[in-house]
Parts: structure tokens; C-alpha cells; sequence
């Protein structure tokens, strides 16, 4: 895929990398919830 606009692609990739980062955040949560463990972000 190619971007004319490197400030778009920019936005678009952070964004990405913030909604995989609370994705994981919930992933841990919810694996801590089960193991019975409180992990506080």
C-alpha cells in the first residue's frame, strides 16, 4: 500500500500501534482475571 501523504500514513500506523497496545492491555487483564492475579496497568 502506498501513501502520498507520509503525515497520513504517520496518524494511520500510530493509531494502530496504540489500538494493538490496549488490545494487549485487555488481553492481560483478562489473563490476570483468570490466574487470579490483579495486574494494574
Amino acid at each position: 500500500m502506498v501513501f502520498t501523504n507520509l503525515h497520513y500514513a504517520d496518524d494511520v500506523l500510530r493509531e494502530n500501534i496504540q489500538g494493538l497496545a490496549e488490545n494487549y492491555k485487555i488481553e492481560l487483564n483478562t489473563l490476570s482475571k483468570m490466574l487470579g492475579v490483579d495486574y494494574i496497568s
